[in-house]
């Protein structure tokens, strides 16, 4: 039988079965007292209960169906949109307001946001730049964009941001395709928890302006997606953006910000890109493209999504309610974090750097180390490049405790 798909997508295919990872988990932890699931990415309390903020419930709730069934316009309601760039720019909003060019689009998620961007600012046939240790869909989103994909060396030999691999990557793409998109991912790195220094995205910054002062388009996919849980909370997170103040004409940034994640919205894919530059046309440009790309795929986002966060935004205490709840979320995921971090240091457990975040990853673990501690009845997920990814997000606290000791034990037996 002829192939019924296109020649480009009939070797697509979904590789690792997280779900059914998940379900295996979920059925040991209803036998075992000893299982562990730390295969989740969404956040989980202590007593194994999904973390809810009251706040955006209550103003969840209070919407009518009125506000929430009719279709939105595609880049979402003015309030919406202005909501969302507050949040992100947060205490550089005045300065960029007054000073600089942005502008909203909603998306699906902070999915719908970088496949968004990678449709519209890459050629098919050309380069994306990306993290040798990066959030495997990446790498789905670029395929079905017909786009190719470079890699950067995440770190350094001093478990740094390697920013001479980001810098010579960034030249050789520039010569080769005369454009860069690169994605970076900060803070709270997926999958590792890193979380990059003010000096480090100064460079960052200068390798882009360099470029761009040469006639390159440079186009940074900003993944946000974590940055509400940065152990320092919202200012100390947020730190970076004062740099981006001085980008080059021809430098866009493209923050892609996660409803999924800040607001526990997980199912109900909310979402935007948020771009920002110095140059207005190329604003102008990104709303223009960037909305008819969302409309030939989506069409539009969850108004349940936009109407809530929307409203919750425009309401003083309700924002102040959901800040003080996301606080509390924040530290007790930074908590965990901290356990395994210091309990994995203390017995050996070589894990990539960790800062603050819902993931911590193991490097140089095969097959076999994810096999012994699946028999073991700790439930992890495998990644390419010989990684295991633990998910602090799905753990209580009390089960990290002793953890990175037993997996150590059990790994070395495997090994």
């Amino acid at each position: 039988m002829k192939n019924l798909v296109a020649e480009h997508a009939k070797d697509n295919k979904i590789t690792g079965d997280i779900l059914k990872i998940g379900i295996e988990a979920r059925e040991a932890c209803a036998k075992y007292e000893d299982a562990v699931n730390s295969t989740v990415g969404m956040l989980f309390e202590d007593d194994g209960s999904m973390t809810v903020f009251d706040s955006v419930m209550d103003v969840f709730d209070s919407l009518e169906p009125v506000e929430f069934l009719p279709y939105p316009a595609t880049p979402g309601t003015p309030a919406f949109q202005e909501a969302v760039a507050k949040w992100v720019f947060r205490q550089h909003y005045d300065y960029i307001n007054d000073n600089m060019y942005y502008s909203t689009m909603s998306t699906p998620g902070g999915s719908g946001a970088i496949s968004n961007t990678f449709d519209t600012y890459l050629s098919p046939g050309q380069k994306a730049l990306l993290p040798d240790l990066g959030w495997k869909p990446y790498k789905i989103m670029t395929k079905n964009a017909n786009v190719e994909v470079e890699e950067y060396k995440l770190f350094n030999e001093n478990d740094s941001f390697n920013i001479d691999s980001f810098r010579e990557k960034c030249h050789k793409l520039a010569k080769e395709q005369g454009r860069v998109l690169a994605v970076i991912n900060d803070p709270c790195q997926n999958p590792t928890g890193y979380g990059m220094t003010k000096d480090e995205w100064k460079q960052v910054i200068a390798v882009y302006n360099e470029l761009a002062e040469q006639g390159y388009p440079m186009i940074l996919l900003y993944d946000l997606a974590y940055i509400d849980y940065h152990e320092d909370g919202l200012e100390a997170s947020r730190e970076n953006l004062e740099l981006m103040r001085d980008i080059h004409e021809n430098v866009m940034i493209i923050c892609a910000f996660s409803g999924s994640k800040t607001f526990s919205f997980y199912g109900i894919r909310i979402g935007a890109q948020v771009a920002l530059s110095n140059n207005k046309d190329a604003v102008e440009e990104f709303t223009r493209v960037c909305q008819y790309g969302a409309r030939g795929k989506w069409s539009s986002s969850a108004n349940i999504g936009i109407q809530t966060i929307a409203k919750l935004f425009n309401d003083e205490e309700q924002t102040r309610r959901f800040e003080l709840e996301l606080r509390r979320a924040s530290e007790l995921l930074s908590k965990r974090g901290k356990i395994f971090v210091t309990e994995a240091k203390e017995c050996g457990l070589e894990i990539f750097p960790h800062k603050s975040g819902y993931f911590v990853t193991l490097p140089n673990c095969g097959e076999e180390a994810y096999e012994a501690l699946k028999a073991n009845h700790i439930f992890t997920i495998p990644m390419p490049g010989n990684l295991i990814r633990f998910a602090m997000s799905s753990m209580p606290t009390d089960q990290i405790y002793g953890l990175a000791a037993r997996v150590k034990q059990i790994i070395d037996v495997a090994r």
